[in-house]
């Protein structure tokens, strides 16, 4: 029987491992859950006492260094349940033959939904609505609101990935014009979508209302939507992303919320937590989320039994899903 180590916290492990799911692996395997490991050398200490083959890793899960690697031979698969893996690997150790699976296209859908909600609430001006019936108790007349509908858009997607593709699905009833811009996905992928192919950033910006950021963050595109790029969106334009803060030069983007021109749907920021002195607070024209976009909490079992079949079929010798490698390490949101 193989040893695992699930390596992250409650009350999240909760939520993505069920009891059914949890019953599951003590079924198939020799578990540890260990709750409070948060340090390289705490699993280090663990991996050499406890000899794991495959370690279960998730938000806030400590790295898994090239000296834990060197030092425990015997662990061959990291079953990650989240997106990007950069933090708990580094690509070296994949190249040195380390399995590492994440969740996949699993997140694709509630991000999308977290897109299409930042869309709707600033066509739909509720974020100022909430601040004046709430703080001021004030009433937002329909002649002041200057409200818009989604129907009819010209919609731009910035990354034709997954997420990508789920918020096309989702902006299907409203009719929407989209067009992408996503440089390294197949001309096949925007035919199947019906969605017009932009060849720059650029484009994408001065064709569009509303711009979904849904690219990966890496050095080419840290900061790529800058002061220049947020002044090709039209006033009124909107811009949400669910990616990473990174991709968009935040002071940029304050000082065009500060101006009032454009409103903006945030889920993500530069530093996290957002600082409580960030001058995005209190902007009654950008929504702010805490980096909850991805799957809710009543979806987060999907994760779980996602890492389950693929621990199944690692335990049979058969092929995993959604293993990582070198070219998609640094393409995952």
């Amino acid at each position: 029987m193989i040893k695992i180590i699930m390596a992250f916290g409650k009350p999240v492990i909760t939520e993505i491992f069920t009891k059914d799911l949890r019953q599951e692996l003590d079924r198939i395997a020799d578990v540890k859950k260990c709750e409070n490991i948060r340090s390289a050398e705490e699993l280090n200490f663990l991996m050499k006492n406890f000899r794991a083959e495959v370690i279960i890793t998730g938000w806030g899960s400590a790295s898994i260094t090239e000296q834990i690697y060197r030092e425990n031979p015997q662990l061959k698969y990291v079953c990650h349940c989240g997106g990007s893996v950069r933090s708990i690997v580094k690509k070296e150790i994949i190249r040195n033959g380390l399995i590492i699976t994440n969740w996949g296209t699993i997140a694709a859908k509630t991000i999308a939904e977290a897109a299409l909600m930042g869309i709707l609430s600033c066509l739909r001006k509720t974020i100022e609505a909430h601040y004046l019936m709430h703080q001021k108790k004030e009433w937002l007349y329909l002649t002041e609101a200057k409200t818009e509908s989604l129907f009819e858009q010209h919609v731009g997607i910035f990354g034709f990935g997954a997420s990508g593709r789920a918020l096309c699905r989702l902006l299907e009833p409203f009719q929407c014009k989209i067009s992408a811009y996503s440089p390294f996905e197949p001309d096949e992928i925007f035919a199947k979508f019906n969605v017009l192919r932009v060849h720059s950033l650029k484009s994408l910006f001065s064709m569009n209302k509303i711009i979904s950021v849904h690219a990966a963050y890496n050095d080419e595109n840290y900061h790529i939507i800058n002061k220049d790029i947020l002044a090709l969106l039209e006033d009124g334009g909107v811009l949400v992303n669910t990616a990473r803060g990174g991709i968009i030069n935040e002071q940029a983007l304050i000082e065009e919320l500060k101006s009032g021109r454009i409103y903006a749907s945030l889920d993500v920021y530069e530093v996290e937590p957002l600082p409580r002195n960030s001058p995005l607070r209190g902007l009654n024209n950008v929504q702010l989320i805490p980096h909850q976009a991805g799957p809710t909490a009543d979806r987060r079992v999907d994760i779980g039994k996602e890492a389950v079949k693929n621990i199944q079929r690692y335990i049979a010798g058969e092929k995993l899903k959604y293993i990582i490698n070198d070219e998609d390490y640094d393409f995952i949101t």
